[in-house]
């Protein structure tokens, strides 16, 4: 099936009309327009110029293809991830002035680490990831940051390796500490890379995530 064939077909079907109807509008037979899709046939310049006014589009599209629909901001779907994910920041902030300090007392008062590594090595990763997902849902109110399949499953793929990782090793460490009861203070190399694994990670894999399921 060559290009015109092909884009005469999915014109014809996006504008909602059967072969009958545009064979109707052109006088021509249902066999004819059937043949121009199937490629048997190839219509001339004036039939070709007949059927984008049939189709209300330009002869540019019956041979190039229709172009994209243009991005329409402001998208229902991205306003109720920004009230989502907008949510889960704000959990966030309230847990580090509230929730925070409790922990900080209690691991004082009971020699117990593991709530507060609970916390930080699984609250902190999700938080920050939806956070990247915030990122990506505002961004996307204005801009069309909707990938090619292709480009969408790199980035989902790449998303999930910056936050699986993150999760599964910290849960495993608290999960550890929780078992044996080893009373010792949890001491990173940096408080940079504290950082890194905890937030930058978990939010560059939250945005990389929100671009893999956002489609065209």
């Amino acid at each position: 099936m060559n290009a015109v064939s092909k884009n005469l077909k999915e014109i014809r079907q996006a504008k909602g009309l059967t072969q009958d109807q545009l064979a109707e509008a052109l006088h021509v037979t249902r066999q004819a327009v059937s043949n121009w899709e199937t490629g048997r046939s190839e219509p001339d310049i004036e039939t070709l110029l007949a059927l984008a006014e049939a189709l209300d589009t330009g002869a540019d599209a019956l041979i190039y293809g229709p172009e994209p629909p243009k991005y329409e901001p402001m998208q229902k779907k991205y306003i109720i991830c920004c009230v989502v994910f907008g949510l889960i920041f704000l959990a966030g902030i309230a847990a580090r002035i509230w929730l925070e300090p409790w922990l900080l007392e209690n691991r004082k008062q009971t020699f117990d680490m593991t709530p507060s590594l609970y916390y930080m090595l699984v609250m902190r990763p999700l938080v920050a990831a939806s956070c990247g997902a915030l990122l990506g849902s505002l961004l996307s109110l204005g801009l069309d940051l909707r990938l090619k399949k292709p480009w969408r499953i790199v980035c989902l793929i790449l998303g999930i390796c910056c936050l699986v990782p993150a999760l599964v090793t910290g849960a495993q460490f608290v999960h550890l500490i929780g078992r044996s009861r080893l009373i010792f203070p949890f001491v990173w190399n940096t408080q940079t890379s504290l950082w890194i694994w905890t937030r930058a990670v978990p939010f560059l894999g939250g945005f990389l995530i929100f671009l893999g399921f956002n489609r065209r």
